[in-house]
């Protein structure tokens, strides 16, 4: 009788098998995958197709034949990035990026093979040699690109086949560097709106907080930028008004920065490395001069600078009430090592009321508990004090911080409780 199913026979076809070597392999696994329909010996279809049993039926094997062709294409390959359809060719094609690199970065390549052997040499040309690592048994190469300019990266299978690919590596833009570089800056330069500002600027040198360097902000904020007022004021005094590459960086030098000209960083240079010493705290040059384009120097460091003074933003506002205590919030503050507090004050110079004790450091969310109720709209300043040592306000005796002469304030309107 005839069997109903190929089912069984596959089965025992299967079992029966003895150890093989593989078939060519049409793919480019590397033919190494257990899973993998063409490198895996035991699913050779000719290795099967020849151990039938003589006495099948034509129709048997022509329904045999076609399960191995769907198994085959159900088990294709996908062991790598370079998982591509093969088909023959004459030369090595390089796969990866090439019309248009950023420098500086590290930038992934690999061979389309259709060669079963993997004896492949890599080698990159250009205006420097650079840094490049070689993986996968030759099937992936990894280019490190420094300097700007037109490379070109080569591979031969030291028989008969060849491939390069011409490569083009550009400088860009400071913020398009420093969103690829340092993406907390990047975001912090958003949120401050500062992007036209810096974006525009020409003849400038910017000291650019790394990841590590915003992490202790970061955690203090629990995940969260400052306010972007207290922002724009940090990262202007990261941004000197003059282009200062590390070459022209001497011990003792002051660069003014955008927070303003009376308040300038200092530079330090020992032992080949280079420090930035603002008021507050300082930072070491980690990176220097990291490529962009234009008239500007760009050095990677790795603190967060704090402004010499006080900082304050606030928004306009409805009030809130409850338990008939009028609350107004300000957004955030910067408050340097002496602490102090955050007063509205109205129009007239008179004190609404003042927040808490707030220590030294960058503050979220700071609530100002005010004395009388907001029954219309109110235009309001919020003025940063010092505090005189007893962590209680006292408008008589703290004085407000000031910056180029003026006291550190910000203004909003205040409106009635919803």
């Amino acid at each position: 009788m005839r069997p109903t199913s190929t089912v069984p026979t596959l089965k025992r076809a299967l079992a029966c098998l003895p150890e093989a070597e593989a078939t060519p392999k049409p793919r480019s696994c590397g033919g190494t995958s257990t899973n993998c329909f063409w490198c895996n010996p035991a699913f050779s279809p000719l290795l099967i197709l020849a151990r039938l049993p003589m006495n099948m039926t034509f129709r048997t094997i022509l329904r045999l034949a076609l399960l191995l062709a769907v198994a085959g294409t159900l088990s294709a390959c996908d062991d790598s990035s370079q998982n591509i359809g093969w088909e023959p060719g004459d030369s090595l094609a390089i796969i990866g990026p090439a019309e248009e690199v950023a420098v500086p970065g590290t930038y992934e390549y690999y061979v389309q093979a259709f060669t079963i052997d993997k004896n492949y040499t890599w080698s990159v040309n250009g205006p420097v040699e650079p840094a490049y690592e070689v993986r996968r048994e030759g099937e992936f190469v990894d280019v490190t690109y420094e300097e700007p300019g037109t490379y070109t990266i080569n591979i031969d299978d030291g028989v008969e086949y060849d491939g390069s690919l011409e490569v083009n590596a550009v400088l860009v833009d400071v913020l398009t560097q420093a969103g690829r570089l340092y993406p907390s800056l990047a975001a912090a330069v958003g949120e401050a709106g500062l992007e036209e500002t810096l974006g525009e600027a020409s003849d400038i040198t910017v000291f650019a907080p790394n990841e590590g360097a915003f992490e202790p902000v970061l955690e203090s904020l629990d995940d969260e930028l400052p306010a972007p007022g207290v922002l724009a004021d940090i990262l202007t005094y990261h941004v000197a008004g003059a282009e200062v590459p590390a070459s022209a960086i001497s011990d003792g030098d002051e660069v003014a920065t955008l927070y303003g000209d009376n308040y300038p960083l200092s530079l330090g240079v020992s032992g080949g490395t280079v420090s930035v010493n603002g008021v507050a705290n300082s930072a070491t040059v980690t990176a220097a001069d990291v490529p962009v384009s234009g008239d500007v120097a760009l050095h990677e460091i790795d603190t967060v600078l704090l402004p010499p003074t006080a900082s304050v933003d606030i928004t306009d506002q409805a009030v809130v009430v409850e338990d008939d205590v009028t609350t107004a919030t300000v957004a955030g503050v910067y408050v340097p090592g002496d602490g102090g507090f955050a007063a509205i004050e109205d129009a007239d110079g008179n004190v609404l009321g003042a927040s808490d004790y707030i220590a030294s450091g960058i503050v979220n969310g700071v609530s100002v508990e005010l004395d009388a109720a907001i029954e219309e709209d109110t235009d309001v300043s919020v003025v940063m004090y010092s505090d005189d040592g007893d962590e209680a306000f006292d408008a008589s005796v703290d004085a407000p911080y000031e910056r180029d002469g003026e006291s550190v304030s910000d203004d909003a309107t205040l409106t009635p409780a919803e």
